[in-house]
């Protein structure tokens, strides 16, 4: 006896063959141009098309090809997300203090910005922006985690997102990064490309897309995304330049405390700067002699610090150790206490590598007369040696 017809079984057999099998060559050549990284693009390209099969199951997919290539897409971009941290689980962290003071920008991408650049890309954003994109890119959060964190909105977080990498892709651009021309960084789109749309506008809508994608998307989003990415190869160019910017921020976690600290929004804070207008250069440097005789003459002590974002160094010029015990506990699950005031008044000047603790306590016993007992449970006790 013959099986029973399902016409509705028949008819998705045959869209699936008619309007998503067709461009499976198609996709399989533009995963090996877009991820020449990912090796497993056979693996990548059935996972997708069984994806899109099963969306068709559960309502219409009015752009099939877009669709299928949006997936594709978000489908190895899961994949190089699941290799990277795999290749962090696997790394002995004895050695990335060394590996991050031994780096330089011309080692990271010879084809995208180099890590300080990317630092003063992070560093140019406003605040709220830089807080969400730290939480995101150095220490791995979720979207719904950076939320929670920063006591936001989910939906404000994922604004941010947009925001920050938008403005991140536009600074990358001024900087010549990715192999960018004079003329590109004037104009990223073209004006014949945009056809009418500023390249600000398409930048916008796809740092919006991009941030949705990260946030994860719904069915009727991932849906309305294949249609836009597909309405014109400008809204795939902005895509791919956002995207790209959005890819070589990762290279910021390799800043991650190698100590498991609790996330700093604040890790990329630029250093404030002050400055007093109608100030000239010459009234600068009257002040500045006048402070340096007074120092000289008087005895005067003062204190400056600088921190980089870079290699998580900083610097003291005769600070009281009240301060830079302050700092170091910023860092730090145990907490350094210090024993009197008169350990507390102890001026202490040099550089410190703040997730190195223990090299500054030994700097402190042997310049200083600064003991650490470590007898308390709760804290290390600093106490000056009488």
């Amino acid at each position: 006896m013959a099986p029973l017809a399902n016409p509705e079984e028949d008819a998705l057999v045959q869209w699936y063959r008619e309007e998503v099998l067709v461009h499976e060559a198609a996709l399989r050549v533009y995963l090996k141009k877009a991820f020449p990284s990912v090796p497993e693009v056979e693996d990548v390209v059935q996972e997708a098309l069984g994806r899109v099969l099963q969306a068709k199951r559960e309502g219409d997919v009015p752009a099939p090809r877009a669709f299928l290539f949006a997936t594709a897409r978000n489908v190895a971009v899961d994949c190089l997300h699941r290799r990277n941290i795999a290749a962090i689980g696997g790394l002995d962290t004895r050695g990335l203090a060394v590996l991050a003071e031994a780096r330089s920008a011309r080692d990271v991408d010879a084809d995208g910005p180099g890590r300080e650049v990317l630092i003063e890309a992070m560093q140019a954003l406003p605040e709220q922006s830089r807080r969400v994109l730290t939480l995101r890119k150095i220490y791995g959060l979720s979207q719904r985690e950076a939320a929670a964190k920063l006591g936001i909105s989910e939906e404000n977080v994922e604004a941010q997102v947009a925001d920050g990498v938008r403005r991140c892709a536009g600074f990358l651009l001024r900087k010549g990064s990715f192999g960018a021309t004079p003329a590109q960084s004037r104009d990223p789109m073209g004006a014949s490309a945009r056809g009418g749309r500023s390249g600000s506008e398409l930048d916008t809508a796809a740092a919006q897309w991009l941030a949705r994608r990260d946030r994860g998307l719904s069915f009727s989003e991932a849906a309305d995304f294949a249609a836009w990415t597909s309405a014109s190869p400008a809204h795939e160019a902005a895509l791919l330049r956002i995207e790209r910017t959005w890819g070589a921020l990762d290279a910021l976690s390799a800043l991650r405390p190698q100590l498991p600290l609790e996330a700093d929004p604040e890790f990329l804070r630029p250093a404030p700067q002050r400055r007093l207008a109608g100030w000239s250069a010459r009234r600068w440097s009257a002040v500045a002699a006048a402070l340096l005789l007074a120092l000289a003459l008087g005895g005067w002590w003062w204190d400056a610090r600088r921190v980089s974002g870079t290699d998580r160094r900083i610097e003291f010029v005769e600070a009281p150790l009240a301060q830079v015990v302050k700092e170091f506990n910023r860092h730090h699950v145990r907490q350094l206490a210090l024993a009197d005031e008169a350990t507390a008044q102890v001026r202490v000047g040099g550089i410190f590598i703040l997730d190195d603790e223990e090299a500054f306590l030994r700097q402190l016993g042997e310049n200083y007369g600064v003991v650490a007992d470590r007898h308390d449970p709760a804290a290390t006790v600093l106490r000056k040696r009488p």
